[in-house]
């Protein structure tokens, strides 16, 4: 299936959503995330099929955070606060290939992140995973639990960069480039 990952707007079938995993997301997807995002509150970015409907989506935000010991002793030990984004949600539709739209989904947002850290600065990405069972999930995007027994994942800046980071070209495809 063809789908466009863009800020989510009024011209977006919203109404059906349904991961089928977490009434609270598909509620935040169907009737407050335009709100959210035209308030400033967050970013949504949803991955759209062809006929406008949302099959997936995912919110974004700036944060500090503040009080996580055991997180700031995990990046130093020396913070007391720490600038990071926050993978708010993220969800796919139920009757979507999560394979294909998931992996998609969390790589435009560390795109987006990486973006954003040019201009404002920060030190990770952090979600609550919805359960325990997405763990594993979340572990094989880079992100790592901040304590046992908690569901709070975070991934380091510098490995969303490197996750995102195009090939080098080698000298031959620059010459290439540079000759066309």
């Amino acid at each position: 299936m063809a789908f466009t990952i863009i800020e989510v707007s009024a011209d977006h079938v919203r109404a059906d959503f349904c991961c089928g995993r977490n009434d609270d997301i598909d509620r935040f997807c169907r009737d407050y995330a335009l709100e959210h995002n035209a308030n400033d509150f967050t970013r949504v970015k949803v991955a759209l099929a062809d006929d406008h409907r949302v099959v997936g989506f995912y919110s974004l935000a700036a944060n500090n955070l503040r009080g996580n010991k055991k997180l700031l002793q995990l990046l130093d030990g020396h913070e007391k606060e720490c600038p990071a984004f926050h993978l708010q949600m993220i969800a796919v539709c139920q009757h979507q290939d999560r394979k294909v739209l998931g992996p998609a989904l969390i790589d435009h947002a560390f795109r987006s992140a990486v973006s954003a850290a040019k201009d404002v600065g920060a030190r990770l990405i952090f979600l609550q995973a919805a359960s325990p069972a997405l763990i594993p999930y979340y572990e094989d995007y880079g992100f790592r639990l901040i304590e046992r027994g908690a569901c709070t994942m975070y991934v380091p800046m510098s490995l969303v960069r490197d996750a995102v980071r195009e090939p080098e070209a080698s000298n031959d495809d620059k010459r290439t480039e540079a000759a066309a």
